[in-house]
């Protein structure tokens, strides 16, 4: 699998948790914390950071949350 879909695939597992402990909001706050978490350990220990890592983790919260806001009929 490509490396961003699995960044993505993380954002949304991270997303989808934190939605259901924290409720709405979480998801994207904790999907961009993880995605930032990831890249300083790649960086800290010689890996390779990337902002499209980044980036891509935190559009997995984002859709989370998008989804959940369009379930609760928030979006129209």
């Amino acid at each position: 699998m490509n490396d961003k879909l699995l960044h993505l695939a993380a954002g949304i597992v991270v997303g989808a948790l934190a939605l259901v402990l924290f409720g709405h909001g979480a998801a994207v706050i904790a999907a961009i914390l993880a995605g930032a978490a990831k890249e300083v350990y790649d960086h800290a220990t010689d890996g390779d950071p990337s902002l499209g890592d980044f980036v891509a983790t935190g559009m997995g919260g984002m859709m989370i949350e998008a989804l959940a806001l369009a379930a609760a009929g928030a979006v129209q």
